[in-house]
């Protein structure tokens, strides 16, 4: 399923996101039934809060969050990139 939002900030956009994926989850003990990719580690950890508050009464539903980093690279003046 893919979702597109756009909204004023908010507007419970995560929210909405994520009770359509509750909907349509099965969850199968031992396996990954959906994966959400945030491009901010704070949406991540605000992501992984709202779905724990809305996993309350579904204790079959796991979640965890997941980031990383990488290093950021400098632009040159030539316009090429300097790592």
């Amino acid at each position: 399923m893919d979702v597109l939002c756009q909204a004023k900030a908010g507007m419970g956009k995560t929210v909405v996101f994520l009770l359509s994926m509750l909907q349509q989850l099965a969850p199968v003990e031992g396996q990954v039934s959906a994966v959400i990719i945030c491009h901010t580690r704070e949406l991540a950890f605000q992501a992984h809060n709202e779905s724990q508050r809305l996993c309350k009464y579904l204790p079959e539903v796991k979640t965890q969050v997941l980031f990383g980093t990488c290093q950021i690279c400098a632009t040159s003046t030539t316009g090429g990139v300097v790592s």
